[in-house]
Order: C-alpha cells, then structure tokens, then sequence
C-alpha cells in the first residue's frame, strides 16, 4: 500500500464501472463489473451503469482491466485510486475479483 496525498475518489451519481470492449478476458471482466455495480447500487442510490470500452476512462469512472503482468499471479491484482477514477489491474479473472472485494472494503458501510 502506497498512500497518496491528494482528495480521495468518491462514488457519485456520474460514476460508471468500465470493464474492456473485447479481447482476452472481457467477458469475465464484464461479470466482474456488474457484481461490483449490483452491489454499489443500492448501497449509494446511484445506478452505477457498466459500460465496455477500450477508450480512456471518464471522470468518476471504476476501470476494470484484465491486462495486468504476469508477475502478479492469479490471485493478484493492483488498485489505483486518484481523485478523479479507481482502475483496478489484475492478469487473471480472480485477481480482479479480489481486487473488487478490497474495493468494497474500503468503502463506508
């Protein structure tokens, strides 16, 4: 874990949860995504969509990638979190579901 100064993310009404358009991997991301988003809703009123893309995230986005190196095995995965966007980065599909779980962990109640 590395700190960062700066504001911390916050979900907000505008904020989308992008998983990969196509490639390896887009369909367990895209499932991955929308367990993230089905368990984000209610908790924040907010309808979270889940959109495929390959272009550069917006503002307020959660990114989920599947192109993460292989030094990080399957289990493994790396979470960035700026002020504006979350991009969660794992090699394999489990990585990126342990990565959501410590996502949601970081989150208040």
């Amino acid at each position: 874990v590395t700190p960062a100064a700066g504001a911390p993310f916050a979900l907000a009404a505008g904020t989308v949860v992008v998983v990969p358009a196509g490639g390896a991997g887009q369909g367990d991301a895209a499932r991955t995504g929308e367990l993230l988003a089905a368990r984000l809703r209610p908790a924040t009123g907010f309808r979270v969509p889940v959109r495929a893309s390959d272009d550069a995230a917006p503002v307020g986005a959660v990114v989920l990638r599947l192109d993460g190196a292989a030094s990080l095995g399957d289990e493994g995965y790396e979470l960035t979190i700026s002020a504006d966007s979350v991009r969660l980065t794992a090699a394999r599909p489990a990585g990126l579901a342990r990565g959501v779980q410590t996502l949601r962990q970081l989150l208040p109640p």
